[in-house]
This record gives structure tokens, sequence and C-alpha cells, in this order.
């Protein structure tokens, strides 16, 4: 069987048209998690930085806590993602069934 690479994005669509809010939350999530994650070590590489440059400790704190705030936030949506990617069907059933 044969099918044109185009009409996988056509079946993809329908599929997911009942469910395009759900599905729209789910790539928010993921997309906020991701980028949280790559803001992480940016943050860790300032607080670093301005640690060995003897750099006023209220820069360091200030670097500390947004850190945490972003791992936390990173965390939140994490656990989001993982909600709307099981309960996108509608169901509370995880299963592929």
């Amino acid at each position: 069987m044969n099918i044109p690479f185009q009409q996988y994005g056509y079946l993809l669509a329908n599929y997911l048209k009942p469910q395009k809010g759900r599905v729209a939350w789910l790539a928010i999530t993921l997309l906020g998690s991701i980028g949280l994650q790559v803001l992480s070590p940016q943050i860790l590489g300032y607080f670093v930085d301005t640690a060995t440059a003897r750099g006023s400790q209220s820069a360091l704190f200030g670097a500390a806590f947004l850190f945490m705030i972003v791992a936390l936030a990173a965390q939140g949506l994490a656990v989001a993602a993982t909600y709307f990617s099981l309960h996108a069907r509608g169901t509370r059933d995880p299963s592929w069934s």
C-alpha cells in the first residue's frame, strides 16, 4: 500500500480536528516546557559567571530565585503536558485501544 505523504497530513488533521483545543494546549505546554529547559542553563551560567567575578550578592540571589521559579514552572508545564497527552482523547484511559 503506497500512500502519498500529503495524505498522511490530511489524515492527521482529520483525526485531531475534534480535539483541537486539547491539542493546542498540549503544544503550548510542550513548547513552554522545552523553552524553560533551554533557559535554565543560561541562568546557571549567569550565576556562575557572576560568582566567579565576585559580583554582588543581590545579583546572585536574584539569579538563584529566578532559576528556582523557572525550574518549578518547567516541572508544572511538564505535568500539564503529561495530563493533556493522556486526556487528549477525552477519556481517562491512556491506552491506545
